[in-house]
């Protein structure tokens, strides 16, 4: 029946009493000009509407002498939730031909009690025999007619989930969707809760697995973290374990082929261990596949295991009928007959049919399948019923063991919401025997009713929500959610499959690992949480001004330029500035008083200037507020501290900043700041600026204003400094007055003479980072690995460490001890560095923990974390990103443990818990030394005054010795402890105690001027001067418009070697790795180099290689790299080669045999370029080595004898691997000997060799003649007695050899089909 709301639809509003039939009609029916025949009203009162049947007629009724009902759906037509009403013409099949009635009307709903509470719908309509009732399918809402009071039984019926719970409602949490990964969830879910599995899996030995790269362990930490977890669980590293990239996260794996790797995987890694069989025995069963012949007495059969049933939906209307339809026997006759052994062709039966069901039961429903007509594949949304409970004793063979019942109780309902494109994967779970049922929709957990578990994911049709329609020709649409797996637990081991998990049951090896991984997260997660409580305070000093080579007082944050070397502070927002004020003016030993802060601003014209002092009258003031009114839109603080001020300033002073230039240093001076008065002229300053530097009184200068980076203007010495518009934190810049002859010998030189033409030159500053590209020689200078410098700290650099910190990490060499400095690939794993440093220093790596060290806010250097174990498989590069930001070197501090605590556990657990890091460091006045004495960990509530015997101790000393204790905070800040109060330090704080002197020790000390206290050798740490040291990575000052031989010039004299022998390479914009050599030229620009007009990353980079010859000599050299095999195809050895660019090929060969041992000088070496992991071309000898692609790969390998001693009826064939299609490439090809007359039995045993396999594992390998056009199917060859030089190979076939590539890296081309693929 069609409807259509389109027409006027009014809700219950307030119209005159719907008795007033008139008066109503004139209301809601709308005047349609047309002449009315007949006008009649029609009331039909109806009771008890809960418990009418669902389709029920008026009275009839007459109008225009016919005959009317009102036809009524209670509770909706094909539509629970509306009510329907109709208008219904009684006798259709007697009306006259040709008939119809052209009718308007309204039908009217209202409450008896209250005729103005009604619900009204008009329409108009042709009535015929064909169509004789027309009306309103949604009438109105069932619920709001009826408003009933519904029992939430779940307890989120209608829920917003706003601030919702899973744990907290359900117990139970959900998992992360890392992209489209509710189908792994959902899969996990349903193994987690199968607690014999995870027991199982918790048995697998793990505690030596690498992290991240261990399947079984990062299983274990996911279930584990999903039983202690209070929010959703990661599945990350889980993910990455299984080999799945960012691409692969974001596709929909098949389920089916995920759960059988997943499962294939650890039945592997279960083998030998106490866990062996608990993948097969709760989840695989047997089945038996036959053929029977009708005739005669003959059968075939075999008997498989199998993990999970595929049953059909299509054509099936319940889940028994599946089992029915999987079962059902073939008859092979006619054409199809089967022949059979001693029989010939016989008409037969061929089936399956189970020999036994495993005690938790996976089914696989089809509800994807290819359709022929469309030429595609489909979902299937159709209506399949399965039941709560399901016998399948039936389906069992008539031989099968029926002593164990074969009764089985629904556990899981794994649903698919999409299409065959796209959708959604969530899993409804009864995860204890006899419980409540829960749907787990990724991180969200919510309980649910048997109706939402079964009704809910059958499948079926739905009526299309069109409003007014023709009941007789509605259209149906497919519910596009619907069950896709089913999970039944067979009731007799119900127990046994979901036993509680108990403490026990967890290794002790997993509760310490993700306990440390969680106090880590913790300690990131808080001092993230407390960022917003501080601010970041820069302070510009007189003495940081006088150094200060650039535009404005410094540069704070522009890195194309060099950055000033400010002060910085971290400081709370709620501090006052009389506290600030006080702090600073301690740490820079002067008196408060003398201390005013200036703030700085951003002017129109981009400069950086002081703008107005903070008022003495803001000492209470938090710095928050001073912020927010004086430094608007800035998310740090900047501050000029001027230590020099007029008492009483005046209304006209103005204060400006004074730069000098001298063009025989070419550089800058900060001269700090005058105060100058408004209306004096600009050359009553003269005397001022000569005393600054000592001129004689008299000598003539030139005086600018430094406006902005661009405008350089001289002042007129007769102009008042108003009317030169001077204003507070103006620049103001001078040089001497020239002759012309100094102005001569400074242009001969190449100097700049006057300050506006040196500040042009600012502008072309540019700071370049240099890396080194390789740590080899020059044989490696084509490699695009970088490497990355890691300083490691240990206790003994710690022990003979005499100043701030644990070592001085700054640009200092000699006079400091050294720490251990190495690089690496910054590809490296974690695990690898540290078996390689733990080999270097002969301790045990699982004695060995790495704490990364961060800079301080406070200018100071701490360890701050230690690496977790968990990050075995994790890149250096990776570790310095996520846990060290901002710097570009790791530097870590290596702590020894030398005895076990807690069993087998090294290390304490810092971050969530009390324990911290703190290092000692004791002063010895006699000796006027400072020395490390250990690390320990104290906790962070304890008193020290507990700790002072442990102290005695470390430095030897009686017990109770009467100790002076400090806290190193910073390099001018060491403040004393109070006995009594609680450590409250956080991990790598430093304390420093000597014993306390007696006033007559102190005397003594002062006596022979000795240092007595820990305050007085700190401070005269400060004035220690040692020399700068070179480091691998540095950043140089350079000049855009610098050639190729300036540029490696200055980088020559920063490394001290010949710039003939560097070459540079530029980096990638995005990845920063190395992109392409530099060419030396005399024209090319420093600017052009580096693509400064396009490109404006975050900082230039440059790598840099110190060659072993000249660039003029490499740029007649060609570098290759050969991959030499041998006589075998099992193992490569990378060979670099340098020769000149004239050189052939031949040459090449010459160069390898000098580098390998041939077993006969009579053997001879082939040539070949591998493209895709094919040959692509073999060398004869002659070919320019210059044609050679830099991009190709080069494999030389020795003949084999069966090839060099080849008769004309022998050929030489390409073999390459491949993994199911051929198209899905690996491995190293090789050409191959095909014998004339030999079988293929003969051929495996020379190809087995050749590959130097052993029979185990050459018995998986397929062998295929694959043809050469592209997606060709191979041919499969499977009988040993096949000769292959029978088969006519044409030059274009290749053999193939089909096996799992085990390094994980299968190839492909085009479209390639994404594999699930589990490494290791």
């Amino acid at each position: 029946m069609d409807s259509s709301d389109t027409e006027d639809v009014k809700d219950i509003i307030p119209l005159p009493a719907v008795t007033d039939y008139e008066a109503i009609a004139n209301k809601i029916m709308p005047d349609l000009g047309q002449e009315v025949e007949d006008f009649k009203y029609n009331t039909w009162h109806v009771t008890n509407w809960r418990h009418l049947e669902k389709r029920i007629t008026g009275p009839e009724f007459e109008v225009g002498n016919w005959k009317w009902r009102i036809l009524l759906f209670p509770l909706g037509n094909n539509n629970q939730d509306t009510v329907s009403i109709y208008l219904d013409f009684v006798n259709p099949m007697g009306a006259p031909t040709g008939w119809h009635s052209c009718v308007q009307f309204a039908l009217v709903l209202w409450n008896p009690e209250d005729a103005t509470q009604y619900i009204f719908h008009h329409a108009h309509h042709r009535f015929t025999a064909e169509e004789s009732d027309w009306g309103f399918m949604r009438f109105h809402d069932l619920r709001k007619l009826l408003t009933p009071l519904l029992k939430d039984l779940t307890g989120v019926l209608w829920h917003n989930f706003i601030n919702y719970d899973s744990r907290k409602e359900t117990q139970y949490v959900g998992l992360k969707n890392q992209g489209t990964t509710s189908y792994m969830n959902s899969l996990l879910q349903s193994l987690y809760f199968t607690t014999y599995f995870r027991k199982a899996v918790y048995q697998i030995p793990t505690e030596d697995d690498e992290p991240i790269s261990s399947i079984p362990l990062m299983l274990q930490r996911a279930f584990y973290q999903m039983q202690i977890s209070n929010t959703p669980v990661g599945t990350t590293e889980l993910a990455k374990s299984f080999g799945s990239d960012s691409i692969d996260t974001f596709m929909q794996h098949d389920l089916r082929g995920f759960k059988r790797v997943l499962q294939d995987f650890l039945e592997g890694k279960m083998k030998g261990t106490k866990a062996d069989g608990a993948i097969t025995k709760p989840f695989v069963g047997k089945i038996k596949s036959y053929i029977k012949c009708i005739n005669v007495d003959c059968e075939s059969s075999r008997v498989e295991d199998f993990f999970d049933i595929q049953l059909n939906v299509k054509g099936c209307k319940t889940l028994r009928d599946s089992f029915k339809n999987y079962i059902q026997e073939k008859t092979l006759e006619g054409d199809n007959k089967y022949l059979a052994e001693g029989y010939g062709l016989q008409d037969a039966k061929k089936g399956v049919i189970f020999e036994s069901f495993p005690p938790v039961l996976h089914l696989q429903l089809k509800r994807f399948e290819y359709d022929i007509q469309s030429d595609k594949m489909v979902k299937i949304n159709d209506r399949l019923e399965f039941p709560i409970e399901i016998d399948l004793e039936e389906f069992l063979s008539e031989d099968a063991d029926r002593s164990n019942p074969n009764k089985y109780l629904l556990y899981g309902v794994l649903v698919h919401s999409g299409d065959l494109y796209g959708g959604h994967y969530f899993i409804l779970l009864k995860p204890e025997n006899n419980g409540k049922w829960f749907k787990f929709d990724d991180e969200r957990v919510t309980p649910v009713i048997d109706r939402e578990v079964l009704e809910d994911n059958y499948g079926s049709e739905y009526p299309n929500v069109n409003t007014i329609t023709i009941r007789t020709a509605g259209r149906n649409y497919k519910q596009f959610t619907n069950a896709y797996r089913l999970v039944y637990i067979r009731e007799s081991d119900v127990d046994e499959m979901l036993s509680p998990v108990v403490p026990e049951d967890i290794p002790g090896h997993l509760l310490r690992r993700v306990e440390q991984e969680r106090a880590i997260e913790k300690l990131m997660r808080n001092e993230m949480g407390e960022r917003h409580l501080y601010l970041i305070v820069k302070i510009v000093t007189a003495e940081r001004f006088k150094v200060h080579q650039g535009f404005d007082l410094a540069n704070f944050d522009d890195r194309h330029y060099p950055l000033s070397e400010v002060y910085s502070y971290k400081i709370l927002k709620t501090e006052t500035y009389g506290a600030f004020k006080d702090n600073i003016s301690r740490t820079f030993n002067i008196l408060p008083q003398q201390v005013r802060f200036w703030v700085f601003v951003y002017r129109q014209n981009k400069t950086v200037r002081p703008d107005a002092p903070i008022p003495e009258t803001y000492t209470n003031t938090s710095m928050e507020e001073i912020h927010k009114k004086m430094t608007s839109r800035q998310k740090e603080m900047k501050l000029y501290m001027e230590t020099w001020f007029p008492t009483a300033p005046e209304a006209n002073h103005i204060m400006v900043f004074l730069k000098y230039f001298d063009p025989n240093k070419q550089a800058l001076e900060g001269l700090g700041h005058l105060y100058i008065q408004k209306f004096g002229k600009v050359g009553d300053i003269t005397r001022v600026l000569c005393e600054k530097k000592e001129f004689p009184p008299g000598t003539p200068l030139k005086i600018y204003e430094e406006i902005e980076p661009n405008i350089i203007e001289e002042m007129k010495f007769k102009s008042t400094f108003q009317q030169s518009e001077i204003q507070d934190g103006d620049i103001i810049c001078f040089q001497k007055a020239l002759t012309d002859k100094e102005i001569q010998e400074h242009t001969s030189a190449g100097r700049y003479c006057d300050i506006p033409h040196f500040y042009e030159s600012l502008t072309l500053r540019i700071v370049v980072s240099f890396k080194q590209k390789f740590v080899c020689s020059s044989y490696t200078v084509d490699t695009v690995e970088t490497v990355e410098t890691v300083e490691v700290v240990t206790a003994e650099n710690f022990k003979e460490h005499q100043g701030f910190d644990l070592v001085d990490f700054g640009d200092y060499r000699d006079s400091l001890p050294k720490v251990y400095l190495c690089e690496i690939l910054k590809k490296e794993t974690y695990g690898v560095f540290k078996e390689n440093i733990s080999r270097k220093f002969n301790v045990p790596p699982e004695q060995v923990q790495f704490w990364v060290l961060k800079s301080r806010q406070n200018d100071t250097i701490r360890p701050y974390i230690p690496i977790p174990e968990f990050f075995f498989k994790t890149s250096m590069e990776e570790i310095c990103a996520n846990l060290n930001s901002k710097q570009n070197e790791l530097k870590l501090f290596m702590e020894i443990a030398d005895k076990p605590i807690n069993g087998n556990m090294w290390f304490p657990i810092t971050g969530g818990s009390n324990s911290i890091l703190i290092f000692l460091k004791y002063f010895n006045p006699n000796t006027q030394t400072l020395k490390g004495l250990c690390h320990l960990y104290v906790q962070k509530s304890g008193k020290i005054k507990d700790y002072i015997n442990l102290f005695c101790e470390k430095e030897n000393l009686p017990p109770n010795t009467p100790l002076k204790i400090y806290e190193e905070i910073g390099p001018n800040l060491i403040k004393e402890m109070k006995l009594d109060s609680t450590f409250q330090l956080r991990n790598g704080d430093i304390i420093c105690f000597q014993k306390d002197l007696t006033e007559k020790d102190k005397q003594k000390y002062i006596k022979f001027g000795y240092i007595y206290s820990i305050p007085q050798f700190y401070e005269s740490l400060t004035l220690n001067v040692v020399r700068p040291k070179v480091k691998p990575e540095f950043d140089l000052v350079l000049n855009k418009k610098w050639t190729y031989d300036q540029v490696a010039g200055a980088v020559a004299a920063h490394l001290n070697t010949d710039p003939l022998k560097l070459r540079f390479t530029t980096a990638h914009s995005t990845s920063g790795t190395p992109k392409n050599v530099i060419k030396r030229t005399t024209t090319q620009t420093l600017s052009e180099m580096l693509q400064t007009t396009y490109l404006s990353p975050p900082a230039y980079v440059l790598f840099y290689e110190m060659l072993d010859i000249s660039i003029v000599e490499l740029e007649t050299k060609k570098f290759i790299k050969v991959y030499w095999l041998g006589n075998t195809v099992k193992d490569e050895e990378a060979i670099d080669l340098r020769l000149s660019k004239n050189a052939v090929v031949s040459d090449v060969i010459e160069e390898i045999l000098k580098k390998v041992t041939l077993p006969s000088p009579n053997l001879r070496i082939r040539l070949f370029e591998v493209h895709h992991n094919k040959i692509q071309k073999e060398y004869t000898g002659t070919e320019p080595i210059e044609r050679i692609s830099e991009y190709v790969s080069l494999y030389a390998e020795e003949m084999p004898q069966d090839e060099i001693h080849a008769d004309q009826n022998d050929r030489t064939i390409q073999v390459y691997h491949f993994t199911k299609d051929p198209i899905r490439v690996h491995g190293i090809p090789f050409k191959f000997a095909i014998k004339k007359g030999e079988t293929l039995a003969d051929t495996k045993v020379r190809l087995r060799h050749r590959l130097d396999m052993d029979g185990k594992d050459f018995s998986k390998v397929k062998i295929a003649i694959v043809p050469g056009t592209s997606y060709a199917k191979p041919e499969y060859l499977e009988d040993d007695g096949i000769i292959l030089s029978e088969k006519k190979l044409s030059n274009e076939e290749c053999l193939g050899l089909d096996h799992v590539d085990k390094t994980g890296r299968v190839g492909g081309v085009g479209g390639e089909e994404r594999v699930i693929f589990i490494r290791g």
